[in-house]
């Protein structure tokens, strides 16, 4: 079913391999409905997470999943 639960497992993203990671080891799990305030200092990887969420990234390890889809194997226009 199409209820929008959204979990990342592990997530971690950099932008080039020589620099160090946006997002380390992120894991969260969001229930259908809820909301999510995202906060911290700029450069701390806040706009990152959002892309992540919304599949405009694909992270370097770990799983980002909505609805028991991973954003992997999703088409981006049907992710968002």
């Amino acid at each position: 079913s199409k209820e929008g639960g959204l979990r990342l497992k592990g997530v971690t993203c950099r932008y080039s391999a020589s620099l160090p990671p946006v997002l380390k080891d992120v894991s969260l799990v969001l229930a259908p409905q809820s909301r999510l305030a995202i906060l911290g200092r700029s450069g701390s990887g806040k706009s990152t997470l959002l892309k992540a969420m919304a599949a405009q990234i694909i992270p370097e390890s770990g799983q980002v999943i909505l609805d028991g889809l991973c954003s992997r194997q999703a088409v981006p226009a049907h992710w968002r």
